[in-house]
């Protein structure tokens, strides 16, 4: 809802700052898209889903990998784009990394020993412009040839990639259809949530009045990038528009419906004359325990996404 405006303003601001935020962000769960790829020789695997936590200048990226030539397995990688050597495993196998940023690519070199042959590889990440794809050229330099892997990923969507929700409790579905109520007070959980390179507030309390198709949320903020801060947004589920105004008084125009049992709420508004789209995933729990804000913000800087998680109080 309009909560993300008031930073992201902020956060624009500060990502216009020379030698700041000119990479992207590879935050995001990624699907690999077999038929967009191409891996040569290499028997391709039957499905594949990198999860990549983007805190510059950390980055980790957990590959579930299934079928192919490894079979399954899980990977983690972690390395700094800093360009000092990180080490981590595969199979067993210890793998030395180097990782920095050439311009909107990310470019990691790796080596590693395959049966006592060297293996070199250099692995260019791109994302693609409007953010929801990722492509990973790979080229592998071994004792038995050298060869090219180009893979393609779409970014997957929160909640779809989320296990089915259990059957809802009758409370916490007040009103028709598969839409849950969000209605209640939530807690910003801070050790499962991700923001990315925007700063986190040191706490935050979410009120939720959820009376379709009228949904008032009122924000109680301390610390972080605006401070401590209380504010009330409201929206309607039924497609219709609802305006309201940024921290610097730039209208907000947001567009709010429900997507099976996950809120989107679209706003659009303009800092300093660049537009900013933000698109909110509100996702409840099948318990009704814990909510899920997935954030898509795109601007001219720039995509970047974050993810809050609340326990009910």
């Amino acid at each position: 809802m309009y909560r993300k405006l008031l930073a992201i303003s902020f956060a624009v601001a500060v990502f216009a700052l020379p030698g700041l935020a000119q990479t992207p962000n590879l935050t995001g769960t990624w699907k690999l898209d077999i038929p967009k790829s191409d891996f040569g020789q290499i028997p391709p695997p039957t499905s594949e889903v990198q999860t990549m936590v983007d805190n510059e200048p950390s980055l980790k990226i957990t590959t579930d990998q299934k079928g192919g030539m490894a079979g399954d397995t899980t990977t983690v990688m972690s390395v700094t784009t800093d360009g000092k050597e990180s080490t981590w495993s595969t199979g067993g196998t210890e793998v030395k990394s180097t990782a920095q940023w050439q311009g909107k690519s990310l470019v990691v070199n790796s080596k590693t020993t395959f049966q006592g042959a060297d293996i070199n590889i250099v692995a260019t990440y791109t994302l693609g412009d409007d953010g929801k794809s990722l492509n990973i050229a790979a080229h592998y330099v071994t004792g038995m040839g050298i060869f090219d892997v180009k893979a393609v990923y779409d970014k997957a969507d929160a909640a779809a990639m989320a296990d089915p929700p259990a059957a809802a409790k009758p409370a916490a579905m007040a009103h028709s259809g598969s839409a849950p109520n969000l209605s209640g007070t939530w807690k910003l959980i801070l050790a499962k949530s991700d923001f990315g390179q925007i700063p986190a507030p040191a706490s935050q309390i979410d009120t939720i009045e959820d009376n379709e198709p009228a949904v008032k949320l009122v924000v109680d903020q301390k610390g972080g990038m605006m401070g401590d801060t209380s504010y009330t947004t409201s929206v309607t589920t039924d497609g219709k528009e609802s305006k309201g105004s940024g921290m610097t008084g730039e209208p907000v125009t947001s567009v709010a419906h429900w997507d099976g049992s996950s809120l989107i709420v679209d706003s659009k508004t303009t800092f300093q004359g660049q537009e900013i789209k933000i698109k909110d995933t509100f996702t409840l729990s099948g318990d009704g325990k814990s909510l899920t804000d997935v954030t898509h913000i795109e601007s001219g800087m720039g995509n970047f996404d974050t993810t809050s998680v609340y326990d009910k109080q």
